[in-house]
């Protein structure tokens, strides 16, 4: 199971919080919902990218909580698969797709059984695992997945300049996947996995893009649990230029214990 150590989930310049973040004994995990480019829409009073990470969340603890002592690449890719194919469905019927183009979003999330411990990352949330060595692995998947691109052929996502073409190709890969969560289903390369004994894991944090341009992307001292980053994240907003556009944070900073 995690010992949480420190928990935030920060607004950013817009009117509501679009991140969710939840944790069960044995998992946690961080959400970072993204608006869809055409005209905003609500859900449930809510925006639907703040409504899509709050039921990604839901399903999450629903799947883990079911299957609390289970563990493998296979078990974590079902539990996600599952949780975004239920919404999917709610999502299909909600949503006029000539109309609006869906919600979406990235996520990580890490679980611990026994002396296992599980993470794995769609899009552009992160994690970083400070082992007992000293060592710090960064599990960044964003990093290395590609979209086609016509007609050039395979281009990074994130050199598509248009922000409305890029949106397009992360949900949309033209064989009718996305490289992220959202109504057309996952690829399967879209969920990177690495596990770790967790004897051998000192802490880990996971977090969302928001928290990275805040503080930086100087993150491997906050690895430490004596230093509050939570702390440290409330003052360095305070030093934001006015006006500046500032993205939601959140983060979760865990220690395995038996």
């Amino acid at each position: 199971v995690f010992r949480i150590v420190r928990l935030a989930s920060l607004e950013g310049s817009s009117h509501m919080n679009e991140d969710a973040v939840g944790t069960i004994p044995a998992a946690a995990w961080v959400i970072d919902g993204a608006t869809p480019l055409d005209p905003p829409f609500e859900l449930d009073g809510v925006t639907s990218a703040a409504w899509y990470a709050q039921r990604v969340s839901q399903e999450l603890a629903a799947n883990f909580m079911e299957d609390d002592c289970h563990v493998g690449e296979h078990f974590v890719r079902d539990a996600i698969r599952k949780a975004q194919t239920a919404i999917a469905k709610e999502l299909k019927w909600t949503l006029q797709e000539d109309q609006y183009r869906p919600p979406s979003a990235s996520m990580a999330l890490a679980n611990c059984v026994g002396n296992l411990v599980e993470v794995c990352t769609v899009g552009d949330v992160e994690v970083r695992v400070r082992l007992k060595s000293g060592e710090t692995v960064r599990i960044a998947h964003h990093l290395e997945y590609k979209v086609v691109d016509t007609p050039g052929g395979e281009t990074e996502w994130g050199a598509i300049d248009d922000l409305r073409d890029q949106r397009r190709a992360i949900t949309d890969d033209g064989e009718g996947n996305s490289h992220v969560l959202s109504v057309r289903p996952l690829r399967s390369d879209a969920l990177r996995y690495r596990s770790f004994l967790a004897s051998e894991v000192a802490s880990l944090l996971i977090y969302s893009d928001g928290v990275g341009a805040i503080l930086n992307g100087d993150l491997d001292s906050y690895l430490d649990p004596s230093i509050d980053i939570v702390t440290a994240l409330g003052e360095a907003r305070k030093f934001l230029v006015d006006g500046q556009r500032v993205d939601d944070a959140s983060l979760i900073l865990a220690i395995p214990v038996a």
